[in-house]
């Protein structure tokens, strides 16, 4: 009985095992992987060639390795295509004699250790070492073509690397801490040796043509050599940490060497770097060194004992901007040469730093300095307080109407006095009245400075009390709300204005003169978007001024015709003093202003003609259509400007925006209709310009007889 059980559980157990010893596939050589090899590794027997074609070697990750033989350098392999091996290719004791791999557009990638005598890189192709490469004592592996090979991470490859091309053939790149044990290059020299995501190590030598460091150290334990017109691409993140090669024997540097500086952020000046930090060496080899960055001069002296050095020097940036046709830049290039760098501003004077052109540097400063909504704050406040005084000069002039003096002699008014609409006898009475207005403006680039729009709405109440048949008094509450907006950059502002109004008027006949005076509060808000590679912040502030302002209009009404015609020329002046407190811009980190307290004042005369009809209504309504043109003369033609410095340190420096016109032409319409019954409404529209300014507004007033 225990017989009969023993021989059925040998035969299963047998039978689990006999996939695990039978899966790997025996070529006696000369031959070619089977599908058997791809899946679970091939074990060659003999000497002669193993080919290698489109094909994966051991997928399966055969603990038995991918390729093994049982001649000791007698059995060579052929990659005539692209593959991946996994697992070990030889072993020690048990190498093959030659690899050859990377012919022409392919890749060929070594998952595991490599044992063989000699190696061929057969074309431009590829080979990937991830798991090292050893061979015997004073083999070598060579760049049969001009191809590439990686040495990964870590690993070794124990060999002298040589190029039976030619001189300035094959590519070397050894990535982080890998070694290349054996000499590199021999008396032709490679084309180019990489150094990529950390150091690495030659034991030998080291020739070529080329050399790209990134920021790592290439360590050469032997002699380092590079020809005539040579190349050493280097990355520099600090004074300390940068690419260089560091030869333990002497260096031979051909002359015009060419060092390409790939900057990564700001260098203290007067940085010294040792690109090639030898002992000994070549003596008076010239170096040239060029940057990415236009922030940075390097220069070179000629070699002393092979040590190859050079020093940066900053070039200030309003240099770098000048050839850029933007007036703003130059004002913000020396304010940034002179920020400290900290963690705060680190990010951004190295967005500035990486910035390919004169002309991205220049938009960029641009960006930095206050925006042009911020910049023309103060005189959109000024607009607001100006269209009210507008609106207020055209309801005093509706109200003063003459023909109750009958100052005419002669019968031209009579038709005005038998109106009673016309000349609103109830006017005597106090008068509540209520105006809306929505404005609209845009004010263009000009001389490189950035322009804005500007929309605005507001309404006001106001109570007209007459003190006399030719004196009126009144009381006035206002508010608005404008929206700024850079044309260019991404700056917007708003402001809600606050006013109150206190006016008298005086017309004993034809003749008329106003007054008023105004104190307001503006809420101001702004943002401020600064955008260019490397850099995305924006910077807010909210903050608070007052204005006041002085008013005053004149005018007289001339009668023509029938009387019905009215036309009215007028004058009149304002004066209004705008003062801001000084702010702080938060929330753009490094980009934030202090900005200074700041006053504004603003003087505008005004010159202008209505002309004004009214026409026959039916029983007490009057409807008088007009037309009207005035010149608007600003005595203060400058700039708004404003002194800030940035937040994180530095110096201070003062912005300046666009430039207004100082004359302006107004022209506009209106319609009004008034009656006994104690009402009136009027509509008027008003449009704007001069060579850069365009504007239009509408205003709706509606009066009432208490």
């Amino acid at each position: 009985m225990k017989k009969t059980f023993l021989i059925p559980l040998l035969g299963t157990t047998m039978l689990a095992w006999l996939p695990l010893t039978v899966a790997r596939e025996v070529v006696v050589l000369p031959g070619v992987v089977n599908p058997v090899g791809v899946a679970s590794g091939v074990d060659t027997q003999g000497p002669g060639l193993l080919t290698v074609g489109a094909q994966d070697i051991n997928t399966g990750n055969d603990p038995g390795g991918a390729i093994t033989t049982n001649a000791a350098n007698t059995a060579s392999i052929l990659f005539n295509n692209s593959s991946t091996v996994t697992g070990f290719v030889g072993a020690v004791g048990t190498t093959f004699l030659n690899i050859s791999a990377g012919a022409n557009a392919s890749t060929v990638t070594f998952n595991g250790p490599v044992y063989s005598t000699t190696f061929s890189v057969a074309g431009t192709g590829t080979v990937n070492f991830y798991g090292g490469f050893t061979s015997n004592t004073g083999s070598t592996m060579d760049f049969a073509g001009d191809g590439f090979i990686n040495v990964g991470a870590g690993q070794t490859v124990k060999a002298a690397i040589t190029n039976s091309a030619g001189a300035g053939t094959g590519t070397l790149t050894l990535h982080a801490n890998s070694i290349l044990d054996g000499a590199v290059g021999a008396a032709s020299g490679l084309k180019q040796i990489n150094v990529v995501g950390g150091n690495a190590l030659i034991t030998g030598q080291a020739n070529a043509a080329a050399y790209s460091l990134d920021t790592n150290t290439l360590n050469v334990a032997g002699a380092f050599k590079i020809p005539v017109a040579g190349t050493i691409n280097t990355t520099i993140f600090s004074p300390s940490l940068y690419g260089k090669i560091v030869p333990v024997g002497a260096a031979t540097i051909g002359n015009a060497l060419q060092v390409n500086v790939t900057v990564t952020g700001p260098i203290p000046v007067g940085s010294i770097f040792n690109i090639v930090d030898a002992t000994s060496g070549t003596n008076g080899s010239t170096v040239t060194a060029t940057s990415n960055t236009t922030r940075y001069l390097f220069s070179a002296a000629p070699t002393t004992n092979g040590k190859v050095q050079i020093i940066a020097t900053q070039i200030p940036l309003a240099t770098v901007v000048a050839p850029v046709a933007n007036p703003t830049a130059p004002i913000i290039a020396p304010v940034i040469d002179a920020l400290p760098l900290t963690p705060t501003t680190a990010p951004l004077l190295t967005a500035i730093t990486l910035l390919p052109n004169a002309a991205a540097v220049a938009g960029a400063l641009a960006q930095l300095q206050p925006g042009a909504a911020s910049l023309a704050a103060p005189q959109a406040s000024y607009r607001i307080t100006q269209q009210f005084q507008g609106l207020w000069a055209a309801h005093m002039e509706s109200i003063q109407l003459p023909c109750e003096q009958n100052d005419q002699p002669d019968d031209r008014n009579k038709q005005r006095q038998d109106n009673a609409a016309a000349c609103q006898p109830d006017k005597r009475d106090p008068q509540l009245w209520a105006a809306a207005f929505g404005f609209a403006g845009t004010q263009r680039d000009n001389n490189g400075y950035e322009g804005y729009t500007d929309n605005a709405h507001g309404a006001m109440l106001g109570l007209d009390i007459p003190l006399s048949r030719a004196t009126t008094a009144g009381v006035g509450v206002r508010y608005a709300r404008s929206t700024l907006d850079g044309l260019d950059s991404q700056s917007r502002g708003n402001i809600r204005s606050y006013q109150a109004t206190a006016y008298l008027g005086y017309a004993p006949g034809p003749w008329f003169v106003n007054a008023a005076l105004v104190y307001g509060r503006d809420d101001y808000s702004s943002s401020r978007r600064v955008v260019f590679p490397g850099t995305s912040e924006t910077a807010r502030a909210d903050y608070s001024g007052h204005q006041y302002t002085a008013f005053a209009a004149t005018g007289y009404h001339f009668f023509v015709g029938d009387g019905r015609t009215v036309i009215t020329p007028t004058a009149t002046l304002q004066y209004t003093r705008l003062k801001i407190p000084g702010y702080s811009e938060a929330g753009g980190n490094a980009v934030n202003l202090k900005v200074d307290a700041r006053s504004d004042d603003f003087l505008q005369s005004g010159l202008g003609v209505k002309f004004a009809r009214d026409l026959a209504g039916s029983g007490p309504l009057t409807i008088r259509p007009e037309v009207h043109a005035n010149w608007l003369h600003s005595f203060r033609g400058e700039a708004m400007s404003g002194t800030a410095a940035f937040e994180s340190g530095g110096p201070s420096f003062t912005a300046t925006g666009v430039k207004p016109g100082r004359d302006l032409l107004d022209l506009g319409a209106g319609l009004l209709l008034a009656s006994s019954t104690r009402w009136s409404l009027e509509g008027t529209y008003d449009y704007q310009l001069n060579h850069s300014y365009r504007s239009g507004q509408v205003m709706v007033k509606l009066a009432l007889a208490l």
